[in-house]
């Protein structure tokens, strides 16, 4: 009775088909694939919308507990703020992704941070892609590399490339690629700039310009990483790295005794006012009286970074002790024995000298009175 009942279901399809009442097995399987296809493109969009919202602003993904299915309730944990959004999407109005994530499969589920590693590489390699073809268009380029190592104790390449948009005809540099390097030498340095290069399918014939810093491996007038290129490619000049160049050119500068105090008295005026909620305040009042229209209340932090500064504790230190050695020298060349057994401070009295940490102060509270007192016109530092 069943075979006879499966045999006229059988014979009703193929009547229907020969008669194009409906379609064949293939054309049914070939529609049902399609509109599976849709929906698994509907249900991966907001996925990807909300990794590339978290990667742009830029957005922690992971949270404490981010594996498993995502629950429309909110969970006890913090589970991140990719599951986050992902759960706040499905509770206002993206019907789609609501049942994706309540009813797919666990291994379906496209949420994993094996799947939101692979999704931040595609978008890295379209962004890749896309700089590409734009330096494609250009006549010539320009490369820029330099060599670090990072946190994790790996020597990372980085690689920029420098050109002239000629739709817009402005110059414009954009980033091109990390690579993790074994080799530090000129010649695996080289290899593994050209090679990269190479993998990005631009043609080094248009290379006109190198930029490195001033280091022997990258800079040198024999092995370095320029010469070797320029064997390869004549037309790439090298130029030394302008902001290394100003970089060194301040390190050397702040070695001079005037520079390195000014840099010295601006760190102590940051610092004067940074640990002051109540100094602060007032300098906050005075900028406003003096120039009432101005937007710029704060000191700016970077002059007093430490980098610039003399007055850090061990340099402090240093110069006292060399000062102190000088007196006691000083005192026995003037055979004043009860003075070889004195304080630091003793020795200062009887010389009538200030001490170099006294004079700093001095100096600094100086500065800061005339800032207030707008004597000084440094606009700059407020």
């Amino acid at each position: 009775m069943i075979g006879a009942d499966l045999s006229g279901v059988v014979r009703t399809n193929v009547i229907k088909i020969h008669n194009e009442e409906q379609n064949n097995v293939y054309v049914q399987l070939n529609t049902k694939e399609k509109q599976d296809i849709l929906k698994n493109r509907s249900s991966l969009k907001p996925i990807i919308q909300t990794i590339r919202l978290c990667r742009r602003q830029p957005i922690a993904l992971r949270g404490h507990a981010d594996s498993g299915r995502i629950e429309i309730n909110e969970p006890t944990e913090n589970d991140g703020h990719f599951r986050c959004l992902l759960r706040f999407k499905a509770n206002n109005g993206d019907i789609v992704l609501k049942e994706h994530l309540e009813m797919s499969d666990l291994n379906a589920m496209y949420t994993s941070p094996q799947i939101q590693n692979e999704i931040i590489t595609i978008f890295g390699e379209l962004i890749q892609s896309e700089i590409v073809k734009q330096i494609s268009k250009s006549s010539f380029f320009s490369v820029l590399a330099d060599e670090t190592t990072d946190i994790s104790q790996i020597e990372q390449f980085s690689v920029s490339i420098r050109y002239l948009d000629e739709e817009s005809m402005i110059v414009r540099e954009n980033f091109s690629a990390f690579i993790p390097v074994q080799d530090v030498t000129g010649e695996g340095l080289t290899n593994t700039l050209l090679e990269t290069l190479k993998n990005l399918r631009l043609n080094l014939e248009k290379m006109r310009g190198q930029g490195y810093d001033g280091a022997a491996t990258m800079s040198g007038a024999f092995n370095g990483v320029q010469v070797i290129v320029r064997k390869k490619y004549p037309k790439a000049l090298y130029t030394h790295c302008i902001s290394h160049s100003l970089n060194l050119c301040l390190s050397d500068a702040s070695k001079a005794q005037d520079i390195r105090n000014a840099f010295g008295t601006v760190s102590e005026c940051c610092a004067f006012f940074h640990y002051s909620a109540k100094r602060t305040h007032i300098l906050k009042e005075k900028v406003l009286e003096i120039n009432p229209k101005t937007q710029a209340h704060k000191l700016k932090s970077q002059y007093a970074s430490i980098i610039w500064s003399s007055d850090n504790i061990g340099v402090n230190h240093n110069l006292e002790a060399i000062q102190n050695r000088f007196l006691r020298s000083l005192a026995f060349k003037l055979k004043i024995e009860r003075l070889l057994h004195s304080n630091y401070n003793g020795v200062l009295s009887y010389f009538n000298i200030e001490s170099l940490n006294t004079g700093r102060s001095n100096l600094h509270y100086s500065f800061l009175l005339k800032l207030l007192n707008n004597s000084i016109d440094c606009p700059y530092l407020l």
